[in-house]
């Protein structure tokens, strides 16, 4: 609880100095076009940029840390791919990239529906950070008897087999020069596995050099009780 606090609070206080630091490299940019001094200014930018990223993911996994699964309820697992896909189209139109919903089975879970656009976000921002230019990243809903995947699937560099286990720590890198040139901070498949155990899921991957990754959430199928059925 105590480093939770820490974290958040830290990185609340962090988001000021950033924000400065940011307009006043915007603003030298503006100020002195095609100079070595607007070209160091935008380096700034870039690496502030970053940092910012990075504060937002640590108040990111702060919050669900601290916050645990106080907010469940019962959920459309479409609506919430739907919203993670909406918040991640400006990125994937910027790479060329297509995100394709391949599978739409509709489905209700009990779950804290901010997480879980949280989860699914992270799992599609990484898939489009690390797919090349004008591919397409495939998003699909499978429900099984007791469990309901969200596979999300590039066709990207892939990820060899060393690095598979400690791809969710926090802050693992597999290729550091390429997460610096993706903006990754190393924290976005640790935010989803930490959701998904909330959840008494797992979240997983599959990958082969030069073929891309297979990303899948595994969530349990809850329902909410009925009125006056007891719980087991």
């Amino acid at each position: 609880r105590v480093r939770t606090d820490f974290v958040a609070n830290i990185s609340h206080e962090l988001r000021t100095p950033i924000g400065a630091v940011s307009l006043m490299a915007e603003n030298l940019m503006a100020a002195t076009e095609d100079t070595d001094v607007a070209r160091m200014a935008s380096v700034i930018f870039t690496e502030v940029t970053r940092l910012n990223d990075t504060v937002g993911d640590l108040l990111e996994l702060a919050r669900i840390e601290f916050d645990g699964l106080d907010n469940t309820q019962e959920v459309d697992l479409v609506k919430v791919v739907e919203e993670a896909t909406g918040r991640l189209r400006s990125a994937a139109l910027a790479k060329s990239v297509m995100i394709s919903i391949e599978n739409y089975p509709q489905v209700m879970i009990v779950a804290d529906r901010a997480q879980l656009v949280s989860a699914v976000g992270n799992l599609l921002d990484n898939a489009i950070k690390f797919s090349p230019n004008g591919s397409i990243v495939k998003i699909s809903i499978e429900v099984l008897e007791d469990q309901v995947n969200v596979v999300v699937a590039d066709n990207g560099p892939g990820i060899s087999e060393e690095h598979l286990s400690r791809v969710f720590e926090r802050f693992y890198r597999v290729d550091d020069a390429r997460s610096r040139s993706t903006g990754g901070t190393g924290l976005g498949l640790a935010i989803v596995r930490h959701i998904a155990r909330l959840h008494g899921g797992e979240v997983s991957v599959e990958s082969t050099l030069g073929e891309g990754s297979r990303f899948t959430l595994s969530l349990p199928m809850r329902r909410l009780p009925v009125v006056g059925e007891s719980e087991h």
